[in-house]
This record gives structure tokens, C-alpha cells and sequence, in this order.
């Protein structure tokens, strides 16, 4: 199954088999299936059991295959299958051949599978094409949309580099592309130690292809192209019928029953004034989500998760017990719930208080240095703040550090990216044996450890680990907050300035109270 296509009426039969087996039938007797193979066959995130289907797994496995062959280049089956069928171009835009072998023809099936989950890692830019490459972090495309000017349609996006800094280079980003994609363009970060670009597998943290995430992703293109080809709306509905029972207005979909009716905005209208500001519009209630996620606070995703989970009740009260609460009735069961809430966490919240209490930051041994670090986050303007300070055995502040920089909003690409500006923030003051300390677990174990993955992440924590293997001596610890809270107040400052701040002996007014 992993090396060969298998035909469509063996993988019916494979299918029908589990089927048979979940539903206790035996030898010639059929039993009813209650629940249809396409619901029992999705992923349990989804409502379904997580059984696979054998049409989708066999080309999970053989788009492995794929992934191997680019991968791992001079692999002996890499090279035969180069030196036959893509001499002077790569797999990925090999022909299938009129007599090509079946392993030839199963690989290529798979190719389609293979081609949406690549993009591009972006290191040199000698090798990704602007246009015609997918390695732009916009999830629709994965490629510009702005029009084609000053540059060839083949350019590539080592023309977008400053040559000198190997930084963007950008007025010239800002004259090619429009203002949107500019702004995303300059989010990503580039390597000052460049390498030659590589393709990585976007469904996976790591960029690594596993055979799991390819077969969801899979999934995700049939359900897309059924929607496409299907003449029905592609509005989900909540129910059979069609229209609203509350408004009797407009069909019900989950947007329309929980943010668009009218019954519903009466509810939201008595929210916090931060989501009553709201757009009213958006194509899906999954991208509205999103769009909170990115720019609230914990506090009023609380609320909104609430606000939902009451109208929807409120709803089925309606459809089922003929009762319709006041949408004030609704504000007051949102205040209780929150108090209920909060007064719950305050024993956990009081414990963790009383912990960090004890919790004291560690001068290192005599004659050396600590860094500590850390990074924040401004998730609406798309920002990070970069905090570091240096301290000595005495525990006397040697240096500090602010800087803000625009870039995505990822906490763990944020936390990589701190600790590569506090490495060359080391390196420019020139102290050589020095103790580096954040409270990112992931970043600290990626420090230490000798391999890479393949992200943006991985490239900065390469990048960090160049530079510190340029100093005498030097390791890297793993604190917690509590210990780390004048880093952690620096890059909090640090989110409301422009560029970067640096001290050296002089304590800013930010963090004079702590020390």
C-alpha cells in the first residue's frame, strides 16, 4: 500500500470490511450501518471515530514516497528515479510518461497531495520564484497576488534582499508589492547566515511530512473540491429547515444564529464595548473567531465564548420549550458565570502566587555573566518585543535591551526570535563567557540540542546557536516566569517604542522598582 496505487474496487472492499467489523456482521448477514461511513471515517475533532479510509491512506503513503525522493536526494532510489524520468527537472514537475513503471505511475498519483502541502523555506532565495512559488505566508495561496512591476515574472526572491544586511530590502518590497502584502512580507525573518532554500511540509510544526497530516490534508481537498462542485449553498445549515424559527427572515445558518440574526445583536449589543465594535460582517464564524482570537484578550474571549454558548441556548429554549429569556437575563447569567469562574481559579491563583514568592532569580558563578530574555506580544498590530538584561554574580545590572520588531505573532517564533537578538546583543557588547536564561522550555531544549527543524523557528534557533558558538563559553537554562520577571517587563516596554533601546549601566525607570 505504501509503495503502489491500489485499485479503487480493492480499497472499496478494505473499506467495506471495517464497516462490517464495527457493525458485528458476520459471514453473509448484513446488519443496518446507523452512521455513514463518511462521518465514522472523519477525525474525532471533527465528530467522527478516526477510522481511516483506505482511498486517502494509500495516497498518504505513497506521497511519502514523493516526499523522500525530494528530500533525500542522493538516496539510490532518489537517483534512479531521477536519472529516468526527471533528468533536467525535479519531481515535482516530472512528467508521468506513456510507459513508465506502475511504482513510477503510483508515485506520481500522489503528486497533487504533495504539491498543496509544499511551500517554500526561504534562505537564500536563489532557488523560490516570486510569483510562481508558493513560499508566501498568506494560507489561501501561499503565493503574491500584487501585480507583476519592475521585476521579471521569474525573478527570484534573492532580488528582494538587501545585499549588504541580507535583510529585506525595503523600499523595494514596498514598491512591488501592495501595502497588505508588503506588511506580511516583512514579518518574515531572515537568516544574517543564509542557506539555500528548501521545501518543507506546512502541515506539521516541525516541517517534517508525517503520513497523519497528510492524510487530513487530503481530506480537507475532497471536502473542498465536493463544495465546489456542488450546486447547493455552501453555507453549513443548522438545521433541515431552511429558515430562521426566530427572525423567520433569513435561512439559519451557524453565523446567522449566533452573530447575523437580529435576536442575536440584541444580545451582543449589551456585551463589553470592545465586541460590540465588532464587524458585523464576515464570510464564515470560523473567521470570525480568528480574526478575536487575534485581537482580544483572554478576558473578552471568555466573554464571547459565553455570549455564544447562551444565545445558542436561548435558541433550543425557543425550538424546544417554547421560552424566550430577555436578552438582560442573558447579560446577567454572562456576569455570574464569569465571578463563578473567577472565584474558582483563586485557590490554583493564590498557590501559584505564593510559589512564585519563593521563587528567586540565580546569580551565576563568580567572574561570569547572565542574560535573561524574553519576548511580547502585540497581536493586533502584528509586533514583538524583544526584553533582555544582563546581570553579574553581584547581581548588579551591566546592560539591557529593548526592541520591538514587526513580526507574526507566533509565541514560540516570537521566543526564538528574542533569543537570537539576545545572543547578538551579547556578541556586540563583546563579553565572551555568559549564561543565557529564558522561561520558553522549547527554545532553551532547541539551544541544546544538536538537530534542526525546519521553520522559521528552527532557522532563528540555528541562527542563535551560530552566534553563541562564537563566544568562549556559554550555556543556556531554562528559568520560570517568576525568575524572569525583568526580562519580562523590559519587552513589555519594550512593544511601545519604535526600534530598539540599549543601556549599559544605567537601569531603565521600567524595571528601577524590581531590582
Amino acid at each position: 500500500m505504501r509503495n503502489f496505487k491500489l485499485s479503487k474496487q480493492l480499497l472499496k472492499e478494505l473499506n467495506k470490511l471495517v464497516r462490517s467489523f464495527w457493525w458485528g456482521q458476520k459471514a453473509q448477514e448484513h446488519k443496518i450501518n446507523w452512521v455513514p461511513w463518511s462521518q465514522m471515517s472523519k477525525s474525532k475533532t471533527l465528530g467522527g471515530l478516526g477510522l481511516r479510509d483506505f482511498k486517502n491512506f494509500n495516497c498518504a503513503l505513497l506521497a511519502k514516497q514523493g516526499w523522500r525522493v525530494i528530500t533525500t536526494p542522493n538516496s539510490l532510489a532518489a537517483k534512479v528515479l531521477k536519472k529516468k524520468y526527471f533528468k533536467h527537472s525535479s519531481f515535482p514537475s516530472a512528467k508521468s510518461g506513456h510507459n513508465s513503471s506502475f511504482l513510477w505511475q503510483s508515485f506520481t498519483s500522489a503528486r497533487p497531495l504533495l504539491k498543496e502541502g509544499l511551500i517554500w523555506l526561504v534562505g537564500d532565495g536563489e532557488s523560490v520564484e516570486i510569483w510562481n512559488d508558493k513560499w508566501f505566508p498568506q494560507k489561501t495561496s501561499y503565493q503574491p497576488q500584487s501585480t507583476i512591476r519592475f521585476l521579471s515574472s521569474d525573478s527570484k526572491v534573492a532580488m528582494l534582499f538587501d545585499k549588504t544586511s541580507h535583510q529585506w530590502n525595503l523600499p523595494l518590497v514596498e514598491a512591488i508589492f501592495n501595502r497588505a502584502e508588503a506588511d506580511i512580507l516583512k514579518r518574515i525573518p531572515l537568516s544574517p547566515y543564509p542557506t539555500p532554500d528548501r521545501m518543507i511540509w506546512r502541515c506539521t510544526t516541525t516541517g517534517s511530512f508525517t503520513v497523519n497530516s497528510a492524510y487530513h490534508l487530503r481530506i480537507e481537498m475532497e471536502n473542498l473540491r465536493k463544495r465546489q462542485s456542488s450546486n447547493g449553498p455552501s453555507e453549513e445549515k443548522v438545521t433541515k429547515e431552511d429558515v430562521c424559527p426566530i427572525c423567520k427572515l433569513q435561512p439559519e445558518t451557524i453565523e446567522h444564529a449566533l452573530w447575523e440574526c437580529p435576536s442575536a445583536q440584541d444580545v451582543w449589543s449589551q456585551c463589553g464595548k470592545k465586541l460590540q465594535k465588532t464587524n458585523l460582517f464576515f464570510k464564515s464564524f470560523r473567521a470570525l473567531l480568528e480574526s478575536l482570537l487575534e485581537s482580544h484578550e483572554e478576558e473578552y474571549m471568555l466573554e464571547f465564548a459565553l455570549t455564544v454558548w447562551l444565545i445558542w441556548k436561548r435558541r433550543n429554549d425557543l425550538v424546544f420549550n417554547n421560552q424566550f429569556p430577555h436578552p438582560s437575563s442573558i447579560t446577567q447569567a454572562i456576569k455570574s458565570l464569569t465571578a463563578d469562574l473567577h472565584q474558582s481559579q483563586q485557590p490554583a491563583q493564590a498557590a501559584s502566587t505564593h510559589s512564585n514568592a519563593k521563587a528567586q532569580w540565580e546569580a551565576p558563578l563568580q567572574g561570569k555573566l547572565k542574560l535573561n530574555w524574553d519576548a511580547g506580544i502585540d497581536k493586533l498590530n502584528y509586533k514583538v518585543g524583544v526584553g533582555a538584561v544582563i546581570r553579574d554574580w553581584k547581581g548588579k545590572v551591566r546592560a539591557t535591551l529593548r526592541m520591538s520588531h514587526s513580526l507574526f505573532p507566533e509565541p514560540l517564533l516570537t521566543e526564538a526570535f528574542a533569543a537570537y537578538q539576545a545572543s547578538m546583543f551579547l556578541k556586540t557588547l563583546g563579553w565572551q563567557d555568559v549564561i543565557i536564561e529564558g522561561d520558553s522550555l522549547q527554545v532553551v531544549k532547541g539551544l541544546m540540542s544538536p538537530s534542526e527543524t525546519d521553520s522559521y523557528t528552527g532557522l532563528l534557533i540555528r541562527d542563535t546557536k551560530i552566534t553563541l558558538n562564537s563566544f568562549t563559553n556559554w550555556s543556556a537554562r531554562h528559568t520560570r516566569r517568576a525568575c524572569n520577571n525583568l526580562a519580562h517587563v523590559l519587552c513589555k516596554d519594550a512593544l511601545s517604542i519604535s526600534n530598539s533601546i540599549v543601556t549599559v549601566g544605567v537601569i531603565p525607570s521600567c524595571i528601577q522598582s524590581l531590582v
